[in-house]
């Protein structure tokens, strides 16, 4: 910390917050907080003054750095505050936004060798981040603006925003550039619509996706919305929303692609009636988990199943291995992720003349299949049938008028596979006139052919009717319960239960036992204990110390207790000691002599899997 050896008579510094920040580094390195003492109150002769100058500089002129009082531990945490915390550890920040907290503390920790508190190391990187990156609820008024700006720059581009009904608080925002609305029928004829959790804490929201692929294999995004949370009403209004903006959605055969959720399915019925809807397999995959790697391979071989048969067999066999994972699986309908039974969509033109060259992803499919066509045997039915055999497996590829093959890898990707490259081939025909507009240059170049147009944000005007959603309070760590000290009336405790406090009639306290735990699918009981053995007899429902055997060997005056008096003590107590004729209570369970004010103590013993009052101890003061 170099600024603390400038604070000497005659030190020069710039402003008044480059003098405070020296006297932060000096409170914090020597463990000394200071104080604005006007009045001069402190009797302690420690006394730092600058005075201000005509130009903003300030200068010490009073600098007596000797303390007449004692120090106090830790007084240098309330020297170190969070804005003090962010001007000395604000490069760590800038280099590495995604550092932590801890983290921050071993690097506090290890150049200036302090501790500091997690919370105002946290507070500090907010400080940072809100300087880089401007603050959470005051970016919100800029949404206004932002999206008019955007629509400016970018003609034919959608930016919606919404407040909740009633107030002015944000709600949710749609984007769509128009670039992406108009590249989307040079592309794949699949959307793919899904939704993650933004990473806000404060403001928790979620993103509303839709993508789709290039002729290259890349995937660009077609629009997205950022909402409160995913549901059915605002899966509702975002695909409204798409389906005026990208264009060709609607008219022509667009297949949408998304995990089980309920409120995409309906409301895809809803919004884009007659259009096919399938389920991702990755989704399915990560729910069959619970069942075991191998139900997760079988059902991989289930969904590229090419005919209803073989469909039928794989299933049999699931169910074989894991009824209830059949079960589940049953339940899916096969037109939503089976090879066979899924509706692809075709193209208008389904056979094009060659529009030029492929791309790389492309060109390299079609290598690989035409190494693999050579390895066939093909039998021709007629010139635009045949049969194409192989070693383990026979296929029936048609060529004219429409393209297609049992394997229907074609049907997927609208590329030829091997085996319409071996009838190819037979023919003697070039099988580049069977590859879809959507591989070639030319349709990859006009996919990204619209650019996004920059946006100024210098000139942003602040809205201050868009006010940030109310934040979301999250609760703390369950407390732990307590039994309420002597004094004390009857409160609910930091546990949360009610508990009766101990009065000087000493009345005891009972402590209830959790036995269940809640979940969100309902009450969970705990499993059952497993019943323990005595090491001495090896009987079960008691311990050694319970054990009748060696209970009978005891004396029958410990057994049955009896109310007495004890003599006074010589300290002023006198001792009251009542044994009960319950469970036998062993000799280790005698209540100790000791004097206490106001206190109960309870001796509990286990027999037969009960728990049971064997002794009770009262000490009064006399």
């Amino acid at each position: 910390m170099g600024e603390a050896a400038r604070i000497a008579i005659g030190a020069v510094f710039k402003d008044m917050a480059e003098f405070k920040f020296a006297l932060r580094c000096w409170g914090v390195n020597r463990q000394r907080n200071f104080m604005n003492d006007e009045a001069m109150t402190n009797p302690c002769g420690w006394r730092v003054r600058g005075k201000l100058a005509k130009d903003t500089t300030v200068m010490i002129t009073i600098c007596e750095l000797v303390h007449s009082c004692p120090g106090h531990l830790h007084s240098w945490r309330t020297s170190a505050t969070a804005k003090w915390l962010a001007d000395v550890l604000g490069n760590h920040v800038v280099n590495n936004p995604s550092i932590s907290v801890m983290h921050m503390q071993d690097v506090f920790r290890n150049e200036y060798g302090r501790q500091t508190t997690y919370y105002s190391m946290w507070r500090g990187k907010e400080i940072i981040t809100d300087h880089i990156h401007g603050s959470e609820s005051s970016s919100f008024q800029c949404i206004p603006a932002s999206c008019d700006a955007l629509k400016a720059s970018d003609q034919g581009a959608y930016a919606e925003w919404e407040g909740y009904p009633g107030t002015k608080q944000f709600w949710r925002i749609f984007v769509c550039p128009s670039a992406m609305g108009r590249a989307f029928p040079h592309m794949r004829p699949h959307i793919g619509l899904d939704a993650c959790h933004s990473k806000n804490h404060k403001y928790p929201t979620q993103i509303l996706l839709a993508t789709a692929m290039d002729g290259n294999n890349h995937v660009n995004y077609l629009a997205y919305a950022i909402v409160d949370r995913e549901n059915e009403d605002n899966w509702t209004w975002f695909l409204l929303f798409l389906r005026r903006a990208v264009v060709g959605i609607e008219h022509g055969s667009v297949q949408f692609v998304s995990d089980r959720c309920k409120g995409i399915v309906n409301v895809v019925k809803e919004v884009f009636p007659g259009q096919s809807h399938t389920h991702c397999t990755a989704h399915l995959e990560r729910n069959l988990k619970r069942f075991g790697n191998k139900m997760v391979k079988e059902f991989q071989r289930l969904y590229r199943q090419s005919t209803e048969d073989r469909y039928k067999q794989q299933l049999q066999a699931i169910s074989s291995s894991s009824s209830e994972c059949g079960t589940y699986v049953g339940n899916i309908d096969p037109k939503t992720y089976v090879s066979y039974a899924v509706p692809f969509p075709r193209r208008q033109n389904e056979v094009v003349e060659m529009l030029g060259f492929f791309t790389p992803y492309a060109t390299e499919v079609l290598r690989k299949n035409e190494e693999s066509a050579g390895s066939y045997r093909v039998r021709m039915a007629s010139a635009n049938q045949a049969l194409v055999q192989s070693s383990r497996k026979d296929f029936i590829v048609t060529v004219f008028p429409t393209v297609n093959c049992t394997c229907l890898s074609y049907k997927d990707m609208l590329i030829p596979c091997p085996h319409v490259l071996a009838v190819e081939k037979e023919g003697k025909r070039n099988s580049d006139r069977l590859v879809d507009r959507v591989w070639t240059i030319d349709a990859f170049c006009a996919a990204h052919r619209c650019t996004l147009p920059p946006i100024s944000t210098l000139n942003l005007k602040l809205d201050p009717y868009c006010l940030p959603p109310p934040p979301v309070v999250r609760k703390r760590r369950r407390r732990v319960r307590r039994i309420p000290g002597p004094g004390e009336s009857s409160q609910t405790t930091r546990g949360g239960s009610r508990v009766q406090a101990a009065t000087e009639e000493c009345d005891v306290i009972e402590i209830p036992i959790r036995d269940t735990r809640t979940s969100m699918e309902g009450v969970i009981r705990e499993p059952p204990k497993k019943s323990r053995l005595c090491s001495h007899c090896r009987g079960s429902g008691h311990n050694k110390r319970t054990c009748p055997i060696v209970l009978k060997s005891l004396p029958s005056d410990v057994l049955l207790g009896t109310i007495r008096e004890n003599p006074p003590h010589a300290n002023g107590y006198t001792d009251y000691t009542q044994e009960t004729g319950g469970p036998s209570m062993s000799p280790s369970a005698y209540v100790p002599e000791v004097a206490l004010d106001c206190f109960c103590i309870l001796i509990y013993t286990s027999w037969g899997g009960h728990i049971s009052h064997s002794g009770i101890g009262f000490f009064f003061r006399s």
